[in-house]
């Protein structure tokens, strides 16, 4: 029972992006909860260039992480017998900075509940394309390359709508086994962040569908439109409109000793503004549950990306951005306390390496305790 217990919470949090969460409050239909974790951790860095001016894909550092650590504050409020107030705060923090912790805000949210109307929120929140994209968003450390959900593909995240998406507006309904989920985001401009200084978001849109169709089973669609100006034509007075069309559908399966998931995306211009491309983007996650208490879990992203010189159509090579397997274990102290480790290892060889845009092997070893409040 406890190890079924276990499985359900894991699955919960990875899937739903937000940490557990305790009850505070709750007197004439108000409630208030706390919740968050504390999340430190340890990984190689691949840093090194040999004589070459290459990296030379070895493990050469170890760099103290405080990898996901978070706290949250929701609340609910019942108005009457079918509807509901509801919101959640969530910021991130890194414990291992000197002179005081680095904060970064990671939801904001409110909305309206209703019993058969179905659910309404605005402001920063998990977007409609993670309904499916976190079916393999399962790992300890890695994960999520694939289909642009990372932390380095910021552009393609939250401001996209991919992830947690800014200035969002979702609406989600049940029907009976099947959850649909529709998302609008509003205009937002660049912010300086080197990925995406040069644009501003006019819009975007997604939809997704998700339906338990066995015991354990879920598949699921969904995609996503954005719609992007370039910053710098328009300063030289050129009008220049640019899109990103982002697809993906996956598989889920859960149960007592085994999990299984897998994701596969089509992306189509993964930079938009820039040059047109295609993006092709698999994740694959297969967890064991042995014995009480414990996962073990190996899985795999690929991504490889069709690019174009320039927005005429003149093509370049195809170029593999991710190829790696990732191998790992977790032990469940309790609900609250868990430790973990993870070996990443990159696929590509060193002329793929060279050819990438990021130009850095991703091999690495990663450790993390995560104690939930």
């Amino acid at each position: 029972m406890l190890k079924k217990s276990l499985s359900v919470l894991a699955s919960s949090l990875l899937i739903a992006g937000v940490a557990s969460a305790t009850e505070l409050y709750n007197q004439d239909g108000t409630t208030f909860s706390v919740g968050g974790r504390l999340d430190i951790g340890y990984q190689t860095a691949t840093n090194k260039k040999n004589d070459h001016g290459l990296y030379d894909g070895q493990i050469h550092t170890v760099n103290g992480q405080g990898n996901g650590s978070r706290i949250n504050f929701g609340g609910t409020r019942q108005i009457n017998d079918d509807l509901k107030a509801f919101g959640l705060a969530e910021w991130g923090f890194d414990p291992n900075v000197s002179g005081g912790a680095y904060w970064n805000n990671r939801l904001g949210y409110a909305g309206f509940e209703h019993t058969t109307a179905g659910k309404v929120a605005f402001g920063k929140l998990w977007g409609v394309y993670y309904d499916v994209a976190g079916f393999t968003d399962q790992f300890i450390a890695s994960g999520g390359d694939a289909h642009y959900i990372t932390k380095i593909n910021d552009f393609k995240g939250d401001f996209s709508g991919l992830t947690r998406a800014t200035s969002a507006l979702r609406y989600d309904k049940k029907l009976g086994p099947v959850a649909l989920g529709l998302q609008y985001q509003t205009q937002e401009n660049g912010d300086g962040i080197v990925s995406r200084d040069y644009i501003n978001r006019k819009y975007s849109f997604g939809a997704s569908v998700v339906a338990d169709v066995a015991t354990g089973v879920k598949v699921g669609v969904a995609s996503n439109y954005l719609a992007v100006t370039d910053k710098m034509n328009e300063a030289m007075g050129i009008s220049r409109n640019a899109s990103m069309s982002s697809n993906i559908l996956g598989v889920s399966y859960t149960s007592d000793m085994f999990d299984f998931a897998l994701t596969g995306s089509y992306t189509i211009n993964n930079n938009a503004g820039t040059n047109k491309s295609d993006t092709i983007g698999q994740e694959a996650y297969i967890g064991i549950k042995p014995i009480a208490q414990t996962l073990a879990y190996v899985g795999n992203n690929f991504q490889t990306t069709s690019y174009s010189d320039d927005l005429a159509g003149n093509k370049k090579d195809s170029t593999t951005e991710q190829n790696y397997v990732s191998v790992g274990a977790k032990y469940f102290f309790s609900k609250q306390a868990t430790v973990g480790a993870e070996y990443k290892y990159d696929l590509r060889n060193k002329d793929t390496i060279a050819k990438s845009k990021n130009g850095v092997n991703g091999s690495q070893v990663s450790a993390r305790i995560q104690y939930y409040f």
